[in-house]
């Protein structure tokens, strides 16, 4: 069993998926921001500034997170629902620079 508060490098499989997953949260929320930022720009009447996203399974994520803004919680049986918020709750609190799941993904930030 993975425990992402205690993850390790030889659950190696399953580390690739969890870090995959966050790193389309990531991309995800940050992609929204852009959508909205567009939105409001073709409000005001200005040209968009952001290009629509052709990632894969970005559409998926941005549901998901549109989601989590209203989950009720523990019950939930939406794919991904529980793991994600684990994982943001998790990538909001490490700290550790040795994390198995963050500290690739922030250093690829940078």
């Amino acid at each position: 069993m993975f425990d992402i508060n205690h993850p390790t490098t030889r659950q190696a499989p399953v580390l690739q998926i969890v870090q995959k997953q966050l790193v389309f949260l990531i991309h995800a929320n940050s992609c929204m921001k852009k959508d909205e930022t567009n939105e409001l720009n073709v409000m005001c009447g200005f040209p968009r500034v952001h290009e629509e996203c052709r990632l894969d399974h970005c559409g998926t994520f941005k549901n998901l997170l549109e989601h989590l803004r209203n989950c009720t919680g523990p019950s939930c049986t939406r794919q991904y629902c529980a793991s994600s918020v684990q994982l943001i709750k998790h990538w909001k609190e490490c700290r550790d620079q040795a994390c198995v799941i963050c500290a690739p993904i922030r250093r690829a930030q940078t």
